[in-house]
């Protein structure tokens, strides 16, 4: 009565099918080996590419496309935004392809960032505007799934991209921005198409922006010799470079939710880059998060 589940589920008839498998397999050992045609986080790894290569199967995409738009948060493996978006409008569930409708005083912002250059001389751009700048800047995308005759719309402002893990929301926040509602549209409205899959700003806490690693009250430079001697202390065995240090001590010296939410732009830059090591990039986070938490429940007892 229930049937065969591998004539009712094509991947299962796939994972049932050892010449198949057998193919992937020897595929994922070929993708695990490339250097220039890989991620750093997938070369040598062979389950992963493995995953990933099921996945572009699934989807209909090249395995090798697929992994270069991948990228590794916390231990899980992430996928871009923009992949996303080539993923739903190619899936059948939308007719035709997403509409996006910009509002808002954009040229406030477009166009100004400013260059700077990490440890190893690599440039970065970090945003040269204030949040201020962003208000009432967003998109409203819109798209007609398969069988309705109306399009669907969401609606998103600058303000709601918390997580901003990459320096070309800097360059072009309006492309950005489209990448990231037309992930959210396909969450809301099609979540099938991209089960289980998890971009890098779902998988990041949110609140990296902008950085100033120059404390200069009184308050501020206590937490900064306190932050440097505490992690001197827990992490002996590692060496933090000068920069990482930075900005522990920024995000130590931060006084209010909204000044610990402006610390990030160069903490962002500096990981895109590869300034920061995924050592220290973990510590970065645990301040980040206890920093946060102590805020919160200072500001929640000025409340009471």
């Amino acid at each position: 009565m229930g049937g065969d589940l591998s004539l009712a589920n094509p991947m299962a008839n796939m994972m049932m099918n050892a010449q198949y498998m057998s193919m992937v397999e020897k595929y994922a050992d070929y993708m695990a080996s490339g250097v220039s045609t890989v991620p750093n986080h997938l070369r040598g790894n062979k389950a992963d590419c493995f995953a990933i290569t099921m996945q572009a199967l699934r989807w209909g995409l090249d395995p090798f496309v697929v992994g270069q738009k991948t990228c590794l948060i916390n231990g899980v493996l992430g996928y871009e935004a923009q992949l996303v978006t080539a993923v739903l409008q190619t899936s059948g569930r939308i007719t035709g392809s997403f509409h996006y409708d910009w509002f808002g005083a954009w040229e406030k912002i477009l166009g100004k960032f400013t260059t700077k250059t990490n440890q190893s001389g690599k440039p970065y751009k970090v945003p040269a505007w204030s949040d201020k700048d962003e208000d009432g800047l967003g998109i409203t995308i819109s798209a007609t799934l398969r069988g309705e005759s109306e399009p669907r719309e969401l609606t998103l402002l600058l303000t709601q991209a918390q997580v901003r893990n990459s320096t070309l929301w800097a360059a072009d926040p309006k492309q950005q921005l489209a990448y990231l509602a037309s992930k959210r549209f396909a969450r809301l409205y099609c979540p099938e198409a991209i089960l289980g899959v998890y971009t890098a700003d779902e998988l990041e806490p949110a609140g990296i922006k902008d950085i100033n690693p120059a404390p200069s009250k009184a308050t501020k430079k206590a937490a900064a010799k306190a932050v440097v001697e505490k992690y001197t202390e827990e992490v002996a065995s590692e060496e933090l470079s000068g920069l990482a240090v930075d900005f522990l001590s920024a995000i130590e010296g931060t006084e209010s939710l909204m000044e610990l939410e402006k610390v990030t732009g160069e903490v962002t830059g500096a990981i895109e880059t590869g300034a920061v090591s995924d050592f220290e990039r973990s510590h970065l986070l645990d301040a980040y998060k206890r920093r946060k938490k102590a805020l919160t429940a200072a500001a929640a007892d000025t409340n009471e």
